[in-house]
């Protein structure tokens, strides 16, 4: 009887828990020059600083696949294997075995032979240099006022070197259950000049204690280009209890060396959409009934498929992809030197209100409430396969109206000739804009426990943080319909999730040298944004979140600090993203990181100073 063909699905607890071991090594070299130029009150100053990071990234628990099936593929799975060639030094022995029908004890020697022993190298440097002049300039209503101009330039660089094992390039083996990676070299830098002034309107009038503007402009000349920025923001103090703040601000962010210069690497991205080329989609535009361009989705999907028209369509009004809708992909992230820096104009609005009252236990209470409004041009941000999926297949009725295969994003997809889905090539892009608003509000107090009347030694603290998103909309493309995703998991794992609104509140004891708060953050509970782009979808909530820290110090000395805590210390289990009701396998954890997914865990700390 031939031998026939037989595939192996099985996770090699052998190998035993997959894991990182990370090795840093930074150096830093700053100078620094001040004098006074005789001018008045007028100084300088002139800095320089060079640094280099080196991170070595040690991957352990890995199989390396050719060695792994040349051993597996001898007789007995490999058991009394012997591979000793002293003219090339060679010297590999397998004393046990690898059969994967048996759970028995796998000798060293075997281990030995399979390990990937996978090793990644990055080296990040930066050099800057700045040189600054402020001093006083002249008199106004409400007092003297303030210059300050300067010049800086900064250089930034970075060197990845992935293992062979890992490499994207590598045809002849790769490491199990890693993704493929790509060494990457670049590097970017800036001249920037600025001028900024505070200057005083008003002083001691009635109703206003002081009125200041501070307006602001800098110029950034980039390798890769030139932006402006530039502020105008006022200050109103009203009284020593009331101040009123605010005022637009431009900002101008050229693409940094990671959006530059990313290599192509698989990443997690969240696909709202579900698969749109099959049947277990939650949008009016894919392969759904109901769609009065069905087939012209079905046709373009079968296209990408590599199906022509002599072969088998794999994709029909019927295709069911994976059998089940799953809202996550796998996309080859890659930077794109292309870039334009993105646009944003801010306007806030606010004011500081403090107690006014003479009782030390409440004196202290102070409070800020400040409005904002965001709008970013140009937004920089990798391509999803839920962007790229939703322009190909036409969802706006303007991306690709001819559903034609050679559209732009049509061309970064790439699906198997089974139908089924595999990739996109997420290249960092600017996108049509972002436009967000909110309010946050802070309240913080402390007093000693003798000023309120208990016979205890030092401090309490509280400190409470709120903040309200009043929207948060993203246009994909000119002619798009803007989308809100307040309330919801989020446009993508870069801008993460769009919470209503969240809390933070910090208590914290002092007593002498000694210190210890404890932090609980609340995340309320959101819906998927599956339901964003389909209400109908049938994709589960996100559950609410909180998560307590605990953490504190002691001061041994002026030179000497200690500093201790448990992050997440009711070990809180983060909440599952993406459950339908039909596969509850297809959730996972929040990609962006937003909650916690390792667990409790400690750390302590020694800081000197010399």
């Amino acid at each position: 009887m031939r031998p026939q063909p037989w595939q192996l699905n099985q996770f090699p607890y052998w190998m035993g828990p997959r894991g990182n071991q990370f090795y840093t090594d930074t150096y830093q070299v700053s100078l620094g020059f001040n004098g006074k130029l005789g001018l008045g009150d007028w100084t300088w100053d002139a800095y320089g600083s060079t640094g280099q990071t080196d991170i070595t990234s040690d991957y352990f628990g890995y199989l390396n696949q050719l060695a792994y099936q040349t051993l597996i593929e001898q007789p007995n799975y490999g058991a009394g294997y012997s591979a000793n060639n002293g003219l090339i030094g060679r010297l590999a022995t397998c004393t046990s075995d690898l059969n994967p029908f048996v759970n028995t004890p796998v000798s060293q020697d075997c281990l030995s032979i399979v390990d990937a022993q996978l090793k990644t190298t990055t080296q990040v440097q930066q050099r800057i240099v700045e040189l600054n002049f402020q001093g006083a300039g002249f008199r106004m209503p409400g007092g003297e006022s303030r210059f300050a101009f300067g010049a800086d330039y900064r250089d930034d660089s970075i060197n990845y070197r992935p293992d062979e094992g890992m490499e994207a390039t590598n045809i002849v083996s790769n490491a199990i259950g890693i993704f493929g990676a790509q060494p990457v070299s670049g590097s970017e830098n800036v001249k920037e000049e600025y001028g900024e002034a505070d200057l005083p309107f008003l002083a001691n009038l009635p109703g206003v204690k002081k009125l200041v503007a501070n307006v602001g402009f800098r110029h950034s000349e980039y390798n890769t280009g030139s932006v402006d920025t530039w502020k105008a923001l006022l200050d109103w103090q009203v009284n020593d209890f009331v101040t009123f703040r605010g005022g637009p601000q431009r900002a101008n962010r050229a693409p940094n060396v990671a959006e530059l210069f990313t290599p192509s690497t698989v990443l997690v991205t969240l696909w709202p959409s579900g698969d749109p080329c099959s049947v277990n989609n939650v949008v009016p535009w894919g392969n759904t009934a109901g769609n009065p361009n069905q087939n012209k989705v079905i046709s373009l999907c079968n296209q990408l498929s590599g199906a022509a028209p002599n072969l088998t369509a794999p994709v029909s009004p019927t295709y069911a992809g994976l059998g089940f809708y799953f809202p996550l992909a796998l996309d080859q992230q890659v930077g794109n030197p292309s870039l334009k820096s993105e646009r944003g104009t801010t306007w806030t609005v606010g004011t500081v209100l403090k107690a006014p009252f003479d009782s030390p236990a409440i004196s202290s209470l102070t409070a800020t409430i400040d409005y904002y409004s965001i709008k970013i041009g140009g937004a920089i941000t990798p391509l999803t396969r839920q962007i790229v999926y939703s322009q190909c297949l036409n969802s706006n009725g303007i991306s690709n109206p001819t559903y034609d295969f050679n559209n732009a994003y049509c061309q970064l997809i790439r699906r198997n000739t089974t139908g089924a889905t595999d990739t996109v090539i997420g290249k960092f892009t600017n996108i049509g804009y972002v436009k967000t608003s909110g309010i946050d509000v802070t309240l913080d107090w402390h007093a000693m426990f003798r000023d309120m009347g208990i016979g205890l030694p030092g401090i309490l603290s509280a400190n409470l943080a709120v903040s309200e998103l009043r929207n948060f909309i993203v246009q994909v493309a000119n002619g798009d319909t803007p989308v809100d995703y307040k309330g919801s998991t989020g446009f993508d794992i870069n801008t993460g999730v769009q919470f209503k609104w969240k809390s933070t509140l910090t208590v914290g004891y002092a007593a002498g040298p000694a210190s210890v708060n404890l932090r609980w953050r609340h995340l309320p509970g959101v819906e998927n944004a599956a339901r964003v782009l389909s209400p109908t979808a049938q994709v589960a909530d996100t559950a609410a979140y909180d998560e307590i820290d605990l953490f504190g110090s002691y001061h041994i000395s002026d030179a000497i600090s200690l500093r201790a805590g448990i992050e997440n210390l009711t070990d809180k289990t983060p909440p599952v993203v993406g459950v339908t009701s039909t596969n509850t396998q297809a959730g996972t954890t929040d990609p962006s990181g937003v909650y916690d997914v390792i667990g409790r865990r400690f750390f302590i700390g020694v800081q000197g100073k010399f």
